[in-house]
């Protein structure tokens, strides 16, 4: 086919794709709950994950984690990513894809609620600890035939991360922290990211950057068959819409609180206490970007300083704060 011919077909494509899913969204009459569901379909599917859900009850009772069975069998132990505060556990597939293509070990997403279609009236960091904490008692030796797992955490998943280290530091092998936050850093540029949050109501799996990323990478479509923008903008206001609307407020409120009275929760956050790491068995590794804003460089090179041999630390140049990800497969764990 000459380019004319392929620009036809891809917009062919975009077409039908468009009309079916015009046609749900109108049977089902949520356009924004259909979004993100569509597009957690397409990502668990292109990478052959299963939805679990954890052994929790009450407000948690939703809580899941997906959990890929291309490798049950693997002598190495599963692999635990647990993803940031500004993404959603199936797009956490798209960023580190060769962990699932060459399908080496077992790996298993956590999905942390309250930023997707279930809000949560009291989303704080007690809440996420308690979220991962039901996910990780359901990942035991009975589900993956091993005690132990390998761990990644991005961002606001490393934090959580490292309160695990104190938690449960006889199951988690080796460790890759990648941009943790430490929310000791609630500065200028965190409190400015905060209040835009608070203005337009949005985060990352709410724009339209999403949409088109989840079209180009699971649908493989080129930029030029994407549907129309107006089309986007359209669904992009009708998931926001979907938020409370006192929702980012309340949230940031909690964070700030928490940061600034020393909340039990924090202080086992990383970089609070790096004496307490010191007495713990696992292999920790750090992935910060040179300019990020969102964690301290200086902290991580004091705490690798402090905790010794079993730290590692990579400096990824001119990154910020989620440039990291896309260098960490040159670091997988094996």
């Amino acid at each position: 086919l000459d380019m004319m011919d392929r620009r036809m077909a891809y917009a062919l494509v975009s077409l039908v794709l468009l009309v079916g899913y015009l046609r749900r969204i109108y049977m089902q009459g949520d356009i924004g709950a259909t979004v993100l569901d569509m597009m957690d379909m397409g990502y668990t599917k292109q990478f052959g994950f299963q939805k679990r859900f954890a052994n929790s009850t009450g407000p948690l009772a939703k809580v899941y984690f997906l959990d890929n069975l291309y490798n049950v069998k693997s002598d190495l132990p599963p692999l635990v990513l647990i993803h940031g505060f500004n993404m959603r556990a199936p797009q956490m597939a798209t960023y580190f894809y060769p962990l699932f293509t060459h399908r080496n070990r077992r790996v298993i997403i956590i999905g942390l609620l309250g930023h997707e279609n279930n809000y949560l009236p009291k989303f704080r960091i007690p809440t996420l600890n308690e979220m991962v904490s039901s996910c990780i008692d359901t990942i035991d030796y009975a589900l993956t035939h091993h005690s132990t797992f390998d761990v990644i955490g991005v961002s606001l998943g490393g934090a959580l991360t490292s309160y695990m280290f104190h938690k449960i530091p006889h199951r988690i092998r080796k460790a890759i922290l990648i941009a943790p936050t430490s929310f000791e850093l609630i500065d200028m540029d965190f409190t400015k990211y905060a209040f835009e949050c608070l203005k337009t109501r949005r985060m990352g799996f709410h724009t339209i950057q999403t949409m088109r990323h989840y079209y180009k990478t699971v649908l493989g479509m080129h930029d030029n068959a994407m549907p129309p923008s107006f089309i986007l903008r359209g669904i992009q206001k009708r998931c926001n819409n979907g938020i409370p609307k006192n929702y980012w407020t309340d949230f940031f409120k909690a964070v700030f609180v928490e940061a600034r009275i020393g909340d039990e929760n924090f202080r086992h956050i990383l970089f609070s206490n790096p004496s307490a790491f010191k007495g713990y068995d696992v292999e920790i590794v750090l992935i910060v970007g040179e300019r990020d804003k969102l964690t301290s460089f200086a902290k991580c090179r004091q705490f690798k300083e402090f905790t010794g041999n079993r730290v590692s630390m990579y400096v990824v140049k001119d990154s910020g704060h989620l440039g990291p990800q896309r260098v960490v497969t040159r670091l997988l764990i094996h």
